[in-house]
């Protein structure tokens, strides 16, 4: 009885130690597995987030950038007021002139041209990470998000930038077609107005007012 006993507790614990082994092998290939999921979910999600033509961030991808943004400069002003100034953020809506006649004139190839040169145009002025330029619903309009920034001084930034373009800067297409856009600048504060934490207000009023800008320029 006592090697049968022996026997018997040496059994119960290698199919213990197997079912342990089992146990971990499992749980090595859910790790594996769960990290190939998260991988190809980061994938998808930041495919989701890019507009393809230009290579920059799209209207879900600009959204995301800037929600965490406004919800934090909110809950800084709600706490210490507006004494961090210049401690900003500015929605910048920018549409390309005479796009339509580009595109009808020249050809797609020479309108996507316009739309990815435009885009590196934008790029290479801001700071990466702080900022961001986003195509607007595959169209061509864009939306620009600054952060830490006066409203003046932003608007000032910009129209730069439409000077530089209204002086040929930018051209494309064999033809050199000279690009130029038109912009409207909506920031959080403003003068002395309370802070507006709402994109999509902040993001209408900078369309409205590039829109007023852009009819001004076709007189």
């Amino acid at each position: 009885y006592g090697n049968l006993f022996i026997w018997r507790c040496h059994m119960a614990r290698k199919r213990r130690n197997d079912a342990l082994t089992r146990v971990r092998n499992l749980c090595r290939k859910l790790i594996r597995k769960n990290a190939e999921l998260e991988r190809r979910l980061a994938e998808v999600t930041k495919a989701s987030y890019l507009d393809r033509l230009p290579g920059i961030l799209n209207a879900t991808g600009v959204t995301a950038f800037v929600l965490p943004r406004l919800s934090l400069l909110q809950s800084q002003t709600v706490k210490d007021g507006r004494s961090h100034e210049p401690t900003n953020l500015s929605v910048v809506y920018l549409d390309l002139d005479r796009f339509k006649s580009i595109n009808d004139m020249e050809g797609h190839d020479v309108a996507d041209e316009a739309i990815k040169a435009f885009a590196r145009f934008m790029e290479r002025h801001f700071r990466v990470g702080e900022d961001a330029i986003a195509r607007w619903y595959r169209g061509d309009e864009f939306v620009l998000i600054i952060s830490d920034m006066h409203h003046a001084r932003v608007e000032k930034k910009i129209a730069a930038l439409q000077d530089a373009l209204d002086g040929g800067a930018l051209r494309v297409g064999k033809r050199g077609i000279a690009l130029s856009f038109s912009f409207g600048v909506a920031s959080v504060f403003e003068g002395d107005r309370e802070g507006e934490f709402n994109f999509d207000r902040l993001r209408a009023i900078g369309d409205h007012r590039m829109r007023l800008q852009k009819a001004g320029r076709k007189k």
